[in-house]
């Protein structure tokens, strides 16, 4: 997966417009981002990555780049 492909899976999961998102984005401002969207990420990490996330992995996430870095793009 391509990061442009990852910010409109992301975009997705958070009910954001497909290409809204540029991974600048303050976690705390986007607005679909909880803690089921973040069960949602985990998902799509094992999914999509074959990782396996653990919610304390989320703690120093600040913004959308911060989570693609959690799945290695």
């Amino acid at each position: 997966m391509t990061k442009p492909e990852f910010l409109d899976q992301f975009a997705e999961l958070v009910d954001a417009e497909p290409g809204s998102l540029k991974g600048e984005e303050k976690l705390e401002d986007v607005e679909g981002w909880s803690s089921i969207a973040m069960v949602s990420f985990m998902a799509l990490a094992d999914e999509h990555f074959s990782i396996r996330l653990a919610p304390r992995q989320f703690g120093t996430c600040k913004d959308v780049n911060d989570l693609a870095k959690l799945v290695g793009l």
